[in-house]
C-alpha cells in the first residue's frame, strides 16, 4: 500500500554471505511495483545486475537488511529450463510460467506420487565413485520433490532424507 525504500538492502546467493550488491540511495519500490535484476557472473555487479548466477540443480538467493540479516529469501532444489519459482498471493512459493515483471502465473504440475524409483547401484566399484539412487517421472507434467523422503528404513525412518523443496523433477525426467 505504500512505497518501500531499498536503500542500503542487499541480495547474497548464501544467508552467511555478505551481499553480491547493495541498492544504491535513493532506491524506491512503488506499491505494486516490480524490481527485476538480472543475475550472471559475467558482468559486473549494478543496482540491476547481481554478479551471480543461480545453480540450476540446487541454491539459495537472500535479500539481506543493511546489517547483513536475512530479510526474505529462499532455498531451492533442482530447476526445470524454462519455469520459474514465484511466490503466490498467500506468501507460499510454486512453480511458475516465467512472467518477469509481471503477476507469477502458476505452471501445471503432477502429485508426487507420479515418481517412481527407475534404478540404483549398491556397492559401486570402479565406474562409478558413489552408489545412486535414480527417480523417474514418467507422467507428462512435471512433479515437485517436497514432502518427499529416501530411507532404507521405513518403518523407523521414513522420514531419513528429505528431497529438497522446490526442486522438480521434469515430465519424462530422471
Amino acid at each position: 500500500a505504500s512505497a518501500r525504500d531499498l536503500s542500503g538492502l542487499g541480495i547474497a546467493s548464501r544467508s552467511n554471505r555478505p551481499a553480491a550488491i547493495r541498492f544504491p540511495a535513493g532506491t524506491v519500490l512503488q506499491p505494486g511495483a516490480r524490481l527485476v535484476l538480472t543475475a550472471a557472473g559475467d558482468l559486473p555487479a549494478s543496482a540491476t545486475h547481481i554478479p551471480f548466477g543461480l545453480d540450476a540443480s540446487g541454491d539459495d538467493v537472500w535479500l539481506l537488511v543493511r546489517t547483513g540479516a536475512p530479510l526474505d529469501g529462499l532455498r531451492f532444489g533442482p530447476q526445470l529450463a524454462d519455469r520459474a519459482i514465484g511466490r503466490l498471493p498467500d506468501g507460499s512459493w510454486a512453480l511458475c510460467e516465467p512472467t518477469c515483471g509481471e503477476l507469477n502465473r502458476t505452471a501445471a504440475v503432477a502429485p508426487p506420487d507420479a515418481i517412481r524409483i527407475n534404478e540404483w547401484l549398491a556397492a559401486s566399484a570402479a565406474q562409478f565413485s558413489a552408489d545412486f539412487i535414480e527417480l523417474h517421472n514418467p507422467g507428462d507434467l512435471p512433479v515437485p520433490l517436497a514432502g518427499l523422503f529416501l530411507t532404507d528404513n521405513p518403518l523407523g525412518q521414513p522420514r531419513r532424507h528429505a528431497l529438497p523443496a522446490l526442486g522438480f523433477i521434469d515430465a519424462r525426467g530422471y
